[in-house]
């Protein structure tokens, strides 16, 4: 028994797509730190050691097991396990090392990621986070993943008991006329959907939050369209449906451009029917990044358009596969590119008011490098650093238990103070911006 290369595509995309994510994502930090965005108060992330060199040193441990795996699905012959166990084998992988409940690995950033997943899940039953609608977003970009995770699912309990080799034998499971895969392509859809719906009301404001999920129910409408279209495939006559999926595809396109420069980074605003520069201020230093950034999400926001042109007039160059795969990927890094601006203009100027505060100070990139306590700082209180890469253990304290009072500095020196929190208002601020404290 063997797996064609189109089963493995399908099979193993998945992980590949979260991997390359995280690879994208601790460049990300890797930036947000260099220019001041400061990424650890936006996404509360304060005492959890979040940091690019961690993030990276996580992603290539899972490409090693990706690989690994992969890998073994080819020389079968030589190992005594059936292909098919080593898909299944990287999946219980992610899944635990995701919910390992030890003090290892993060722990603290993956509980967050948990509370923020099941915040997300629950939606609009909670309030709505600055986390909350981001990680939504990203997870619109990994549609495709939950797609495949859907058709895993279907064959594995379907199919795999027949002995099937090809793609051709699982079309049930991996069609568009297939309801469960449309319905898990279109669940991160259905969550920013919920969470624009709570948003409007806890505010009763109309625009933006209707008007956003307007955005999102059109993913509804491209999901019914193509389910149609798929349908009524064999009837010639029926050629309207076709046009009106396509007609969607580019309203929701330009919808989701005009969305990401006028509102989610703000770079672009109306006066009256001209469109102007619309931010006062930038942190990344060159303005020209901005505009080769609203070319390329314009850009990548067609992917599937040129895929339909390369067929018509070259066919079948590629395995469809393929073209799917090339097409994740880009949308995966047209969200990379997403982050950098929508995290700038939260920080700059809390476009989506989801902070009490009207300012965010900088963050200090020494903050993410290396936290010193004052040498006669006596306290019961733990330093939290998110620059220490001895161990990824991020709850474990640094420093000794002792039975003094907090901080009581020595006689001969000025009293020093300690700060349970990133950034202040006062002379403190940085100070404050290159210490926490937190009580055990």
């Amino acid at each position: 028994m063997m797996i064609s290369p189109d089963l493995s595509v399908v099979f193993y995309r998945g992980p590949f797509l979260l991997i390359f994510y995280l690879c994208l994502l601790s460049i990300n930090i890797a930036v947000w730190t260099k220019f001041g965005v400061n990424y650890i108060r936006i996404f509360q992330l304060k005492g959890r050691r979040l940091t690019p060199q961690l993030l990276l040193r996580i992603s290539i441990l899972l490409w090693t097991i990706w690989l690994i795996c992969y890998m073994s699905t080819f020389v079968h012959n030589y190992l005594p396990i059936s292909p098919f166990v080593f898909p299944l084998i990287l999946l219980a992988f992610l899944v635990a090392y995701l919910f390992n409940p030890l003090n290892i690995c993060l722990r603290g950033s993956r509980w967050w990621l948990i509370k923020t997943m099941w915040r997300l899940v629950c939606a609009p039953f909670y309030h709505v986070m600055f986390a909350d609608f981001w990680l939504g977003d990203q997870l619109v970009s990994m549609s495709q993943a939950m797609k495949d995770l859907e058709f895993i699912g279907c064959f594995y309990i379907n199919r795999f008991q027949d002995g099937v080799n090809t793609m051709q034998d699982t079309t049930g499971c991996g069609s568009g006329g297939s309801i469960p895969m449309i319905i898990f392509g279109t669940l991160p859809n259905w969550f920013r959907a919920a969470q624009c719906i709570r948003r409007y009301i806890d505010t009763r404001e109309g625009f933006p939050h209707l008007a956003n999920t307007l955005k999102y129910s059109l993913g509804f409408v491209d999901a019914t369209l193509a389910y149609l279209n798929y349908y009524y495939s064999t009837h010639a006559s029926i050629t309207y449906l076709y046009y009106a999926l396509l007609a969607n595809k580019v309203i929701s396109a330009l919808y989701s451009y005009y969305w990401d420069i006028v509102m989610d980074w703000g770079l672009i605003k109306f006066d009256g029917c001209l469109p102007v520069w619309g931010r006062q201020k930038i942190m990344y230093k060159h303005r020209c990044v901005y505009y080769l950034a609203m070319v390329e999400d314009l850009v990548l926001r067609f992917t599937w358009l040129y895929v339909l042109i390369i067929k018509f007039y070259l066919g079948p160059v590629l395995p469809d596969q393929t073209y799917v795969t090339v097409v994740a990927l880009l949308e995966v890094f047209r969200r990379f590119v997403w982050n950098f601006f929508r995290v700038e203009n939260e920080h700059v100027n809390n476009c989506g008011q989801f902070r009490q505060v009207t300012e965010i100070p900088p963050l200090d990139p020494a903050l993410v490098q290396h936290l010193e306590l004052p040498p006669n700082c006596k306290t019961k209180k733990r330093l939290t650093t998110f620059g220490s890469f001895e161990d990824s253990d991020d709850t474990k304290p640094l420093i000794s238990r002792s039975p003094q009072s907090n901080c009581k500095p020595a006689k001969s020196q000025p009293p020093i103070k300690c700060y349970n929190s990133i950034g202040h208002t006062n002379t403190n601020s940085m100070i404050a911006s290159t210490r926490i404290l937190e009580v055990v």
